[in-house]
């Protein structure tokens, strides 16, 4: 028997009680039964509509009870599914923790070798980034040899080219000076001409005291300088005769005092005779 039960039999026995005690009381009094006997009814049908209230809602509590129940037992099977479901649910949290356990040691595991090995390469970092600063330097220098040389190939280059069109230059000059030197009949061997003067130059003896040396009227002006060589001759009407060579020790602008030197004179040297750089008569290079 549940609750509502018990209150309602002890309603029951409460009013049976009651009902009981009244007519126990009308008899004992035998007073006014009727009157008595119509409030008994009164008050048993009022006992009675409330007894029936009362089982009206025992009958609801009965019907609500059994809702209730019913709502508790839908309520506990979803609770013993929704039991089976976290308990399912913690059954694979709890293998996922596990494995989330041993992935974290192995990631631990593998986050020291890691470690290790990131030292490693952090040293092999330094170690390269020694190599690529002392590289860098190394191309610097190479560099700033190269623009060196560079610049030195530039400077060559342009010598070079100096000295081809100096060469150029040079060959042009040595041509026209081959064409001189064949027109005038003359060899481009410097020691053939030692001693002559830079052109041909012609003058007279001024002066000859008799001393071995002889006064000219060639001086610096006409580009003779000391150890210039000369030819002296004399032309007449009749014949043009070699005299010999002399010497200049000194010159002065309009002037020049030369020696005569022994073994090419060939006659007595004279006032007025004739001096030349170089003979221009057949006759006088016979004599000669």
């Amino acid at each position: 028997m549940n609750l509502v039960g018990k209150i309602l039999t002890g309603i029951i026995a409460l009013f049976s009680i009651v009902f009981m005690t009244l007519v126990m009381a009308v008899y004992a009094t035998h007073q006014n039964w009727k009157k008595v006997a119509k409030e008994v009814e009164t008050k048993l049908n009022e006992e009675t509509t409330k007894n029936k209230a009362l089982q009206d809602q025992l009958e609801k509590l009965k019907n609500d009870y059994a809702a209730e129940r019913q709502q508790l037992l839908d309520a506990k099977k979803s609770a013993d599914t929704e039991v089976d479901l976290v308990t399912k649910e913690r059954d694979k949290l709890k293998a996922e923790h596990e494995d989330l356990e041993k992935q974290k040691s192995q990631a631990v595991t593998a986050l020291a070798t890691l470690s290790d090995r990131a030292k490693g390469l952090q040293a092999e970092v330094a170690a390269l980034r020694d190599d690529v600063r002392k590289a860098e330097q190394d191309r610097d220098a190479k560099f700033s040899e190269v623009v060196k040389k560079t610049d030195e190939l530039h400077g060559l280059a342009n010598t070079l080219a100096s000295l081809n069109r100096a060469k150029t230059t040079l060959t042009d000059e040595l041509t026209r000076a081959m064409q001189v030197l064949n027109k005038f009949g003359l060899k481009p061997a410097p020691e053939l001409y030692a001693g002559q003067p830079p052109h041909p130059v012609f003058g007279k003896v001024l002066a000859n005291p008799g001393t071995g040396l002889i006064e000219i009227s060639l001086g610096s002006d006409d580009g003779l300088a000391k150890g210039h060589r000369l030819e002296v001759y004399r032309i007449s009407a009749n014949e043009s005769t070699y005299l010999g060579r002399v010497e200049i020790v000194s010159a002065v602008p309009e002037r020049s005092v030369a020696k005569i030197i022994p073994e090419f004179q060939k006659g007595v040297i004279q006032k007025g005779d004739d001096v030349a750089s170089q003979l221009q008569f057949s006759g006088v290079a016979a004599a000669k």
